[in-house]
């Protein structure tokens, strides 16, 4: 039997569609396709032909926490000099709105998770630096141990924390003598921790991630497809349009109605009867946000609802928060 890399190799050697792609949160490898039958394929491909050791299954969809409320500030203070206050609080909206005069921010990653350093009581961060710990070395010490508290989780399903900020204080301090941000590092994780065990449980909620879904179908097929969306999709529905309406820019049509608006043409009835019977026959656009998890398999059911005239397309649109309905 070959190993999954060398099958995976073969493969998209023979099938240059074919992609592979890691998933860093889930662990999984995944592989891409122009759809469910051509993956199909693949998978067969993979198990019967080319032996590969490999587990095939869906998707895993990557959920994450985030804190509901701010925190009190916790300080942590040692002997030798190293004073550190800091809190956690969630982060809405645009960084641009929530950032506040003489505040640095610092982004953790693509979770939308950042480390605030308020301006210092006394010392200028850019000039006269009084301390043998360069300043970048201590944000990094911070953005360090913010990550990885960040990363314990929340306490609903200890999913990785998201739209997250620890914001520390301009009350610290570090010995004059200090050469290693070490000390730092040390401290500082801990502190976010019992800082994080301030919140209850209720005080946390789950994200999931959101999609942007746009679904073509034919007006006979349009209820049906809305019916699945709504209902075993919990889609948010956003707008339902007409395919040529977007095709078409508002140029072009304004060309069109004025070159209409020149000529004389006679009325023709046949024309009337065609359009009455292809009324049916009009592509719709459905435009709706829905969540990840339920659009895994989509295709198939689709293909199912319309016999295989609609088509969909999807992509990220943010996290929202989990209802309490879906969490059971």
């Amino acid at each position: 039997r070959k190993s999954m890399e060398d099958s995976l190799a073969t493969l998209t050697r023979e099938d240059p569609s074919l992609h592979i792609s890691k998933d860093e949160e889930t662990g999984q490898t995944l592989l891409s396709g122009m759809g469910e039958l051509h993956l199909e394929i693949a998978k067969d491909r993979l198990l019967n032909e080319l032996n590969a050791e490999i587990e095939v299954g869906k998707v895993m969809v990557s959920y994450k926490e985030t804190v509901n409320k701010a925190t009190q500030p916790n300080s942590t203070e040692t002997d030798d000099g190293y004073k550190l206050t800091l809190g956690i609080e969630p982060f809405k909206g645009d960084r641009k709105d929530s950032k506040v005069a003489g505040e640095e921010w610092h982004s953790l990653g693509s979770d939308s998770n950042y480390l605030v350093m308020e301006r210092h009581h006394e010392f200028n961060t850019t000039s006269n630096w009084p301390f043998q710990i360069p300043y970048e070395a201590l944000v990094n010490a911070l953005m360090s141990s913010s990550i990885a508290a960040l990363q314990k989780g929340g306490t609903i399903a200890n999913f990785p924390l998201h739209s997250t900020v620890v914001r520390v204080k301009g009350d610290w301090s570090l010995p004059q003598d200090a050469t290693s941000a070490a000390k730092v590092l040390s401290l500082s994780r801990p502190l976010i921790t019992t800082t994080l065990n301030q919140l209850q449980d209720s005080d946390y909620s789950v994200l999931e991630p959101i999609m942007n879904v746009e679904v073509s179908v034919q007006q006979q097929d349009m209820g049906a497809v809305i019916q699945d969306l709504t209902g075993a999709r919990k889609a948010n529905i956003l707008s339902i349009d007409e395919e040529h309406e977007i095709a078409s820019g508002a140029a072009s049509n304004i060309t069109f109605e004025r070159i209409a608006e020149e000529q004389y043409l006679p009325r023709d009835t046949t024309l009337e009867l065609a359009n009455i019977k292809n009324e049916n026959k009009v592509s719709k656009v459905i435009k709706a946000r829905v969540p990840l998890k339920d659009m895994v398999s989509y295709t198939n059911k689709l293909r199912s609802l319309t016999q295989g005239r609609g088509n969909f397309h999807m992509d990220y649109h943010g996290m929202e928060k989990v209802t309490q309905e879906r969490l059971q």
